[in-house]
């Protein structure tokens, strides 16, 4: 009827690229073909819109806009500050997220038990989070001798989310399907370096070996190396983090409204 159409995508996953499913390709290769521009939630989003379903490249504009705001994050009143009762000089570690299958915590706690088996006993986990497989994972963590390492934080307020962010030194996501995987940018935007699996894909994010790390989904003892490399060399902790911290300059919330104003004048042109 003559209006104007945008598609945003916001990414991707084996879970719902419906790659091997030739019906759902056709119905949203006929979406695609019908849109007039599409916005595309970084490289990889816009490498599906492209190649798997076919969008004109012209029309497609990318960066990332599953972006955090660090003020949105710290939003707890001062008279009301966060509880956090674990200080320490060993390194810590922070997982945020559903406590599920898909989320992959179980491959991390099999990767402190490794840590345990090299002889690494110096650090903290914190998990941050609520989930149908908590109950099954603490048991599992204290049958093998880990409760000494991980504190099991529960679900966090987000105002109150960013002091945890701030307060941990390493942020770990061990997910085997994400669709992007804002916690990772988040943890990014206070300064931290990441592990990520390449089940997220926000994974596009790191530099690997620059702020962070990036490993297979399920690899446990890969995770554990890396886990190992900032045990070994903590001055890593700090120049990853900076690192990080450069990477977010060009993606605040408002740089991220760049793609969405581009579309808009694509088709209005």
């Amino acid at each position: 009827f003559g209006w104007k159409v945008i598609i945003i995508y916001e990414g991707g996953s084996p879970g719902i690229d419906y790659r091997n499913s030739p019906l759902r390709l056709r119905s949203r290769r006929w979406l695609v073909k019908l849109a007039d521009a599409y916005v595309a939630n970084g490289r990889l989003a816009q490498e599906y819109l492209v190649e798997v379903l076919a969008a004109t490249p012209e029309k497609v504009f990318a960066r990332p806009f599953l972006v955090p705001s660090v003020k949105a994050l710290l939003q707890y009143p001062e008279n009301e500050p966060p509880q956090i009762d674990f200080a320490t000089d060993k390194p810590i570690f922070l997982y945020v997220g559903q406590i599920v299958p898909r989320k992959g915590l179980k491959v991390l706690l099999e990767a402190c038990l490794i840590l345990q088996n090299w002889g690494y006993h110096d650090y903290t986990l914190l998990i941050v989070g609520d989930g149908d497989q908590r109950q099954e994972l603490e048991a599992f963590a204290s049958s093998k001798n880990l409760d000494k390492h991980i504190k099991w934080l529960g679900q966090i307020p987000y105002k109150y989310l960013g002091a945890y962010f701030q307060a941990a030194d390493i942020f770990v996501f061990p997910t085997y399907e994400d669709i992007w995987g804002m916690v990772l940018t988040e943890a990014m935007a206070f300064g931290k370096p990441v592990i990520c699996s390449q089940g997220a894909k926000a994974v596009e994010m790191i530099v690997n070996g620059e702020n962070g790390f990036v490993f297979d989904p399920g690899q446990s003892s890969k995770l554990a190396e890396y886990m190992g490399q900032f045990l070994e060399n903590p001055h890593l902790i700090d120049v990853m983090g900076k690192k990080s911290e450069e990477i977010m300059i060009a993606h605040t919330p408002a740089k991220a409204t760049q793609s969405f104003i581009q579309a808009l004048k694509f088709i209005i042109n």
